[in-house]
Order: C-alpha cells, then structure tokens, then sequence
C-alpha cells in the first residue's frame, strides 16, 4: 500500500521538517519534491538533508532549495510517501503475535497454540 501526503512549501520557507510518528517499523518513508524527484534516507546525506529515524518517528530535516533533480525544489505542492514493506510487516506481525501468545502463556491468562 501506498500513501502520498501532500504539504505545501513556498518561496519564503528556509527549511522543513517532515515527521513521521509510527508504531509500526515496516513504513518506507520518503520525500517527493514539485517536480516529481525522491528523496530517500540514504540521499538524505548528500543532499546537506537531515534523516533520522527513532523508536517511533523518523523525520527529514533540510534546507530551502533542496538541490535535488535538475532544477533545485522550493515552492510547490510536496509530498511525504508512505509504503508498507510487505516483507518487514509480514515479519513484525509474525514477531509480535508471537510475543502476545508467549507473554499470555506465561502469566496463564490466555493460551492459544
């Protein structure tokens, strides 16, 4: 599945800050820019951008322009994509159902097998 968020920039912003506060760990979070061009954490660097990402938040932090594509990007309609990897859900799901199952059989309020 995937999510396109869209946010306004203008010609007298400096910078952004695009936050991303999730629960779930499996969330491709990336940056779209007027023109179409992606950033993504591993561009982030060399862009002079910001990517963190935490516990339960990411976020990309840069300044205005943002020298990515053939023109650098400023104003315009931006957009914060959001993708679930199929693979890390799958994984995390399975992961925390078994957490669930284990942390009920323990406390012996709940079995399921």
């Amino acid at each position: 599945m995937k999510v396109r968020i869209p946010f306004l920039l203008n010609d007298t912003d400096l910078d952004s800050t695009v936050i991303l506060l999730t629960d779930l760990p499996a969330i491709r979070f990336r940056i779209e820019t007027p023109a179409g061009d992606v950033m993504d954490p591993v561009q982030a660097g060399a862009l002079g951008a910001t990517y963190v990402s935490g516990a339960n938040l990411s976020y990309y932090r840069f300044t205005l322009p943002l020298p990515l594509g053939v023109n650098p990007a400023q104003k315009g309609t931006w957009h914060a994509l959001l993708e679930v990897d199929d693979k890390i859900f799958r994984r995390y799901a399975h992961a925390s159902d078994l957490s669930f199952r284990r942390r009920h059989i323990a406390d012996g309020s709940w079995c399921s097998l």
